[in-house]
């Protein structure tokens, strides 16, 4: 099967045994790069179904998928998921020398599967050095609720550090410059 690129897989029903499946790489690549929360899959006996992406295992040497989990989710029912998130625009502390440090690059939330976004933006522009954005602050579409604390920090603007390290080098390289003259003018 892997000499086919084709993955091996199960996908989880409630009440149900684990259905084995075979998924081909190039499409779990493309899944998992969009990161889309819901997939639809065609099941060996033709059946179609609404699935979630569960886990994919990797080998660890080539870091290539050797094994995918789906879970089978029904329309209506409220599922929970993690979606990616997108940075848009650029913040003015970066302009003014600051550094986005982004802390969460995706986040967990809930709702019917046919509302479930495949990412959401965060809009960067009016961030200043010291800003920050917390989980409240990111706009969710009508009927998606955050599954996490609303106050775990997700991104910010930090000052640059690159000024403090200069000048730690410069006065290293001031007391060096002064102990070879020292030396100097010793050996003469």
């Amino acid at each position: 099967m892997r000499r086919e690129n084709r993955i091996p897989g199960l996908v989880y029903a409630s009440g149900n045994d684990p259905a084995h499946i075979q998924v081909a790489e190039k499409e779990l690549s493309h899944v998992v790069k969009k990161g889309n929360p819901l997939v639809e899959l065609i099941m060996p006996n033709g059946q179609q179904i609404m699935a979630t992406l569960k886990e994919v295992q990797h080998d660890p040497v080539r870091d290539c998928p050797v094994h995918v989990d789906f879970q089978e989710v029904h329309a209506g029912e409220v599922i929970t998921v993690w979606v990616a998130l997108h940075t848009v625009g650029v913040c003015k502390g970066t302009k003014e020398g600051g550094v986005l440090d982004v802390n969460l690059r995706e986040i967990e939330i809930k709702g019917v599967p046919s509302e479930l976004p495949d990412f959401l933006e965060v809009d960067v522009t009016d961030l200043n050095v010291g800003d920050s954005v917390m989980l409240q602050d990111i706009p969710l579409p009508e009927g998606i609720q955050l599954n996490q604390d609303p106050h775990l920090l997700v991104m910010s603007v930090v000052p640059p550090t690159v000024m403090m390290e200069e000048t730690a080098t410069t006065e290293v390289e001031e007391g060096q410059s002064e102990s070879s003259q020292a030396r100097t003018e010793k050996t003469s």
